[in-house]
């Protein structure tokens, strides 16, 4: 619990914000990236389930500052509880949610450049009032999955779309191994291949948590059931989390499953992104220098032993996937976690899922790390002196393309910024 405690204060101080003007705290607000490194937060509601939140901030991840867009009567008719956001050519769509009494299926748009709002008119079957929804926009259009009045109010997932073009709704037949409807679910989007949406979690209708995991592709409109390998961990059953699609990987955090809230956050590897060719290079260079070797062990440290205990290991051999810091081979585990972090450590550019080395394979669930202690050597072990027994190595270091010795240093200041 300690250890805990000590993480989420630690990612607290990483990204605390900057200024006064902060958002009160909230539940089962609506967050939308809107392009420039900025977030649109709005709606919620507070300790009390009654209390809305009528508000709209702007967070810029750059400057760490709140700014407050709207508050009080000239946010109220829109921000709402339980509601989705989607950001499509400078404006913000807003559907759904519930004040605690009622449930909406109202649309409203507001403009990032004008900072006013208005309701939008649309044609066609419009989804039925629902909060707890997911919403995401694809090709022009807004797409609704699931979502219901606290509870789901049919048997299967329903999925909608709004043509953003005309305004016309239409409900979207879908086919496969449709799941069964859900609240509070999460749905990442996946632009390639002709687009995606993996949808995990959510309550039933029964008011039973759920772990499973399903595709919807959105050029045929079919739904996948995606079973994890038995033996395989993966996120424990939950609702009221989130989740976001990047880099490849779909990373789930944080939730509740009706009785115990969780602090933690899982990635799922959807396809593997091949590292450069200058990483490749340096991966070479430090497996066959010492010296180099020694760099990349010393630019990342996540608690050396602690981190092969929390962290399921890249390689096939389940003898090497656990590992106890507190055992009689302590000693023997902490060097091969070692060993490890001086190639594994690079695998991860830019916190990219980067194919592995051959023979290796990656996880398809991971629980990901909160936080490490990140080694202040990280971005001056290649400046450093080399010992008396590492002289011949120098000759190595000076022999290097310039590039690639950037790219090294590169990949050892990424320690900095690893979470």
């Amino acid at each position: 619990m300690a250890r805990s405690s000590h993480r989420t204060s630690s990612v607290r101080q990483l990204y605390e914000a900057k200024g006064t003007v902060r958002p009160a705290v909230r539940r089962s607000a609506a967050m939308c990236a809107v392009g420039d490194g900025r977030f649109l937060l709005s709606g919620g509601a507070g300790d009390d389930p009654d209390h809305l939140r009528s508000d709209l901030y702007m967070f810029d991840t750059r400057t760490r500052t709140w700014t407050m867009l709207l508050e009080g009567d000239d946010a109220k008719p829109f921000c709402l509880c339980g509601q989705s956001a989607c950001c499509w050519r400078g404006t913000v769509l807003f559907f759904g949610g519930s004040t605690g009494l009622e449930y909406s299926n109202e649309l409203f748009s507001y403009d990032l450049r004008t900072n006013r709002w208005q309701q939008l008119a649309t044609k066609g079957p419009r989804p039925t009032p629902r909060y707890k929804h997911q919403a995401f926009i694809h090709n022009d259009c807004m797409y609704v999955v699931g979502g219901g009045c606290f509870k789901p109010l049919c048997e299967d997932t329903d999925v909608h779309k709004l043509d953003l073009l005309t305004m016309e709704w239409t409900t979207v037949a879908t086919k496969g191994a449709v799941p069964m409807a859900r609240v509070a679910h999460t749905c990442a989007y996946d632009s390639t291949d002709g687009g995606a949406v993996y949808m995990w979690g959510g309550f039933t209708a029964g008011l039973q948590c759920l772990r499973n995991f399903y595709k919807l592709a959105l050029d045929t409109h079919t739904w996948t059931s995606i079973s994890p390998p038995r033996d395989e961990v993966s996120p424990s059953a939950r609702s009221f989390h989130g989740s976001v699609f990047t880099r490849g990987c779909i990373y789930i955090l944080s939730g509740s499953n009706g009785s115990e809230k969780f602090a933690d956050v899982w990635r799922y590897a959807v396809r593997e992104t091949p590292p450069p060719l200058l990483t490749l290079a340096a991966r070479a260079v430090l497996a066959n220098s010492s010296s180099f070797s020694h760099a990349a062990r010393v630019s990342v440290s996540f608690g050396q032993d602690k981190v092969c205990s929390s962290t399921p290991s890249r390689t096939v051999s389940s003898s090497t996937s656990t590992s106890s810091s507190g055992s009689s081979s302590g000693s023997s585990s902490g060097e091969e976690c070692r060993r490890r972090h001086s190639t594994d450590a690079m695998q991860d550019d830019e916190l990219a899922c980067a194919a592995p080395l051959a023979g290796h394979a990656v996880p398809a669930w991971q629980q990901w790390p909160f936080s490490g202690t990140l080694c202040t050597e990280a971005s001056t072990s290649l400046r450093a002196p080399l010992s008396s027994q590492q002289q011949h190595q120098a000759a190595l270091l000076s022999a290097l393309p310039q590039e690639l010795v950037e790219a090294l240093s590169h990949m050892n200041a990424l320690a900095d910024r690893i979470v």
